[in-house]
Formats: C-alpha cells, structure tokens, sequence
C-alpha cells in the first residue's frame, strides 16, 4: 500500500478548520471561499481545489470512501491526472 493509507483523522480536522473558516452552510460563496482556503491554507493549486471540490460535491463521501479504498488496494497514488 502506499503512503497515503494513513488514517485520516488528522486530515478531518484540517478540513474541518478550513470549512469552519470558509463559512459553513454551504452556498455558491461558500464554496468558492472554500476553494480560496484550499489554496491559502492547504496547498492546494487552484484547478486541484476545484476539482477536489466538484468531486465532493458531485460524488459525496459514500463513493468517494470507496474510491480512497480501492486507491489504497490498487497502489494509485497521484492517478492519471496528477494532481
């Protein structure tokens, strides 16, 4: 497995930070505040930020949860797109 198998919880409290200071409920301006932090705060590039951000709001964590698990068996890393 790779590196990223780690348990997230540390990453849930990042994001949890970052969505508080982005100003959670979600609206149009919360989410493009929410990508601005991503890049301030969690370096992320801008297009990495708003893919990240059109993958949850497209997928949500039921297929995404899936998807980091299959990542980890499979040994995919970065992916295709390199981000």
């Amino acid at each position: 497995m790779n590196k990223n198998d780690a348990p997230i919880e540390n990453l849930l409290s990042e994001y949890e930070t970052v969505v508080a200071e982005a100003g959670w409920p979600e609206s149009d301006e919360f989410w493009e505040r929410l990508k601005g932090k991503l890049v301030t705060t969690s370096d992320w590039s801008h297009p990495a930020a708003e893919h990240l951000v059109t993958l949850v709001r497209n997928y949500g964590s039921f297929v995404l949860r899936n998807a980091y698990a299959l990542a980890l068996v499979t040994d995919i890393e970065d992916g295709e797109l390199g981000i």
